[in-house]
């Protein structure tokens, strides 16, 4: 960085906490794996986030719940993606230690969907 203004402003990361839960969940499981939806998978999405319609009791592949994480930001594709890798805590502990490992550091994981969370932040100095 040559010169920056404002670059630990803490900010909603919006998308970008989506960028750091592919990177963190995307390599565990086989695109072709299938995973039945069910009611406790959807029961937490916030109000008012993007959804892609996944319905409770209905099979999908891996690979259709990241076209929903990518193509529509779909937070109830992340939420039944998170509840696969052994749940919110799990995966936003784990979100929060590979934001660490990439230096980060100006990032503060709440939730793995990237919704305005309170206490969820990051920085411009953390994409640099």
């Amino acid at each position: 960085v040559l010169a920056s203004y404002n670059a630990h402003r803490r900010l909603a990361p919006a998308s970008t906490l989506k960028m750091l839960f592919a990177d963190t969940v995307l390599p565990k499981f086989a695109p072709e794996q299938r995973y039945r939806v069910t009611d406790a998978d959807l029961a937490d999405i916030p109000s008012g986030s993007s959804l892609v319609g996944v319905q409770a009791r209905t099979t999908y592949t891996v690979e259709q719940l990241w076209q929903g994480v990518f193509l529509r930001s779909g937070n109830d594709a992340v939420h039944v993606l998170a509840h696969m890798n052994g749940g919110i805590a799990r995966t936003v502990a784990e979100m929060q230690a590979r934001a660490e490992y990439l230096h980060a550091l100006d990032t503060h994981v709440v939730s793995p969907d990237g919704f305005d969370h309170k206490g969820q932040i990051s920085s411009a100095y953390d994409l640099t």
